[in-house]
C-alpha cells in the first residue's frame, strides 16, 4: 500500500522562526521506519495544499499520515474535508504530539483515525489492517470515526524506540539546522518530562510519565549518525546523573566525537557543576534553559523548582565552560513597564547572547489550564504560537506590551559584544544574512499582529 506521511506548513498567521531554527522531522523517520518493510512510503515535508493533492494523485497515496502541532489544527481540520472531497477513498489518520494529549480537537467526519498513544505500533497495526481489508476497529491508543471516535485506552506503554532510518537527513543534511549549528540531526533519548512547571504542555505527553532510552541504545544511535551535530530533543536531557555518567563513560569509550544542543533546567545545572564539565568535555556545546522569569516569587507560582540562584549559577557555569546559552523566559500580561525594564537590564548584565520571549500562554491540559476551566476555541488554536497575547495586559497597553517585546528580541543588535559574538558563532556572511532575516521577519511580526490579532 502507498502511504504518505506528511506535515503541514507553518499557518500563515504563525510568526515564524524556521528562518533560524529548521529541525530534522524525526516522527516522520520513526514512521518510515516502522512501516517500510511492508508500504511504500513517501514524504511531504512542510507540504503546501496544492503539493499534497498533486503528490496524492501521483502516487496513488491510499493512506495519509499526518502528524502536526496545536497551532496547525484549524488548517488541518478545513483540510481533510477538501481531501475527502477529491479523495474520497483517502484513509486519513492523524497524530503527532498535540493529538497525543488533545485527539478529540480533531473527531472530525473527515477523519478516519486519531492516534493518541503508541503511535508507531498502532500506526503500523492499522496500515497493515487498511491494506488487507480497508479498515480497523480496535487497537490500542487509537479513536476510529466509524466507531464513534470511542478512545481506545493504552493498556501498556511500549518502551521500545526503533533507531529511525533518517531517508531525509541524509537526503539533505544542509536542510536541517538550528542557528549555527548546520546540519543538525536530531536525537530522542527520553519521553515525558519529571518537571511539575503548572504551564507546560510537554509533560503531559507520554501519558503524563517520563520514560527514558537505555543509554547504551541511545550511544549506539548517535555511533551510526553521520552528522557531527547533535540536537537532543528530550523536554530535558540533564535528569538522572547515573544515566549521564554513563552516557559520557560510552562516548569516551568509543571515541565518539559529536557536537550536542540540548535542553535542560538551572536546578540540576547549577547543582551538578563537574558533571556539566564532564558533558561539555564530551561534546556538549549549548544549552536550552526555560528561565521563565527574573525573580523568586515568579518561579514559585509556576511551580518551576529552581530559583533565581540556580538561574544565575547556571548562567555564570555556561559562561565560565563556553557553552552557548539559549534562555527561555515569559513576559507577564501583569508587568509594569518597569518589569520589562528589570528584564532587559537582566539580559544586558548577564550578556546573555541568545534568548526568547514569549508570552503567557496556556495550553488545553496543563495543570493551570485545569485549575482555570480554560475554554478553547478551536478555530483560534492557529494563535498558539507563543507570540501572541490570549488577555490583555493589566497595566500596559496591548501595543506597549507587544512594543517591549519587540525591544527584548532586538537587545543583542544593541550590544557591539553580543554582535560580534553572534557574527563569530554564524561566521560573517551567514551572520549578516541571519540578520537581514531577523529584521525582515520582525517586521513581518509587526504586520501579522495587525492583520491577524
Amino acid at each position: 500500500m502507498n502511504i504518505l506521511l506528511y506535515t503541514p506548513p507553518v499557518p500563515k498567521q504563525s510568526i515564524r522562526m524556521d528562518y533560524l531554527i529548521s529541525c530534522e522531522p524525526l516522527e516522520l523517520e520513526y514512521l518510515y521506519t516502522v512501516l517500510e518493510e511492508k508500504h511504500s512510503v513517501f514524504f511531504l515535508e512542510n507540504g503546501k495544499e496544492r503539493a499534497l493533492f498533486n503528490k496524492i494523485a501521483s502516487d496513488q497515496i491510499k493512506m495519509l499520515c499526518i502528524s502536526c502541532y496545536i497551532n496547525h489544527t484549524p488548517y488541518i481540520l478545513s483540510l481533510v474535508q477538501r481531501l475527502k472531497k477529491d479523495f474520497p477513498a483517502l484513509y486519513i489518520a492523524v497524530g503527532g504530539v498535540y493529538a497525543e494529549v488533545v485527539p478529540e480537537h480533531f473527531f472530525s467526519p473527515f477523519i478516519d483515525v486519531v492516534v493518541f498513544g503508541n503511535q508507531l505500533s498502532a500506526i503500523s497495526a492499522i496500515a497493515d489492517s487498511v491494506s488487507v481489508h480497508g479498515q480497523l476497529e480496535m487497537v490500542d491508543g487509537a479513536a476510529f470515526r466509524n466507531k464513534d471516535f470511542q478512545m481506545q485506552p493504552v493498556k501498556s506503554v511500549s518502551q521500545h524506540v526503533p533507531i529511525p532510518k533518517r531517508i531525509l537527513f541524509d537526503k539533505n543534511p544542509d536542510r536541517y539546522h538550528y542557528l549555527y549549528f548546520k546540519a543538525c540531526a536530531t536525537l530522542k533519548t527520553a519521553s515525558g518530562c519529571p518537571g511539575k512547571c503548572s504551564f507546560c504542555f510537554c509533560r503531559k505527553l507520554n501519558g503524563g510519565s517520563y520514560s527514558a532510552r537505555p543509554m547504551l541504545e541511545v550511544v549506539d544511535e548517535i555511533e551510526g549518525l553521520s552528522a557531527k551535530n547533535i540536537f537532543i530533543v528530550d523536554d530535558t536531557f540533564l535528569t538522572g546523573t547515573k544515566r549521564l555518567e554513563t552516557f559520557c563513560d560510552e562516548l569516551e569509550k568509543r571515541k565518539i566525537h559529536k557536537t550536542f544542543i540540548a535542553y535542560g533546567t538551572a536546578h540540576f545545572i547549577s547543582r551538578q557543576p563537574e558533571l556539566i564539565e564532564r558533558l561539555k568535555n564530551n561534546g556538549l556545546s549549548a544549552l536550552i534553559v526555560g528561565f521563565e522569569y527574573i525573580t523568586n516569587a515568579g518561579l514559585q507560582a509556576v511551580n518551576k523548582g529552581a530559583s533565581i540562584a540556580d538561574n544565575d549559577n547556571t548562567i555564570a557555569l555556561c559562561r565560565q565552560l563556553d557553552i552557548e546559552l539559549f534562555a527561555l523566559f515569559i513576559c507577564d500580561t501583569d508587568w509594569h513597564h518597569r518589569d520589562f525594564l528589570k528584564l532587559a537590564i537582566y539580559i544586558q548584565k548577564n550578556k546573555i547572547r541568545f534568548a526568547t520571549f514569549s508570552t503567557p500562554t496556556i495550553f488545553p491540559k496543563t495543570d493551570v489550564a485545569i485549575e482555570q476551566n480554560t475554554v478553547f476555541d478551536v478555530k483560534l488554536l492557529w494563535r498558539y504560537d507563543l507570540l501572541r497575547l490570549h488577555g490583555k495586559p493589566k497595566h500596559i497597553s496591548t501595543i506597549s506590551y507587544y512594543l517591549w517585546l519587540f525591544f527584548l528580541y532586538l537587545l543583542p543588535a544593541m550590544s557591539f559584544s553580543s554582535l560580534r559574538h553572534f557574527l563569530s558563532r554564524y561566521g560573517f556572511l551567514r551572520g549578516i544574512g541571519a540578520i537581514g532575516k531577523s529584521s525582515f521577519f520582525g517586521i513581518v511580526y509587526i504586520f501579522k499582529l495587525l492583520i491577524w490579532k
